[in-house]
């Protein structure tokens, strides 16, 4: 999966458990996982696990 696809899946991330209502994870440990995520630093699986 590309940078790109990445960074848009975790833009929009919070758009659906918004619209949902439910809780969000805001911390800045989850934040830079994310990150992590989108640069292609770390799996899914990873980021699932923390």
């Amino acid at each position: 999966m590309s940078i790109e696809v990445r960074a848009r899946l975790s833009k929009g991330r919070l758009a659906g458990p918004k619209r949902w209502g439910l809780p969000i994870e805001r911390s800045e440990e989850f934040e830079r996982w994310v990150d992590e995520w989108t640069r292609g630093e770390i799996e899914i699986a990873t980021l699932h696990q923390r």
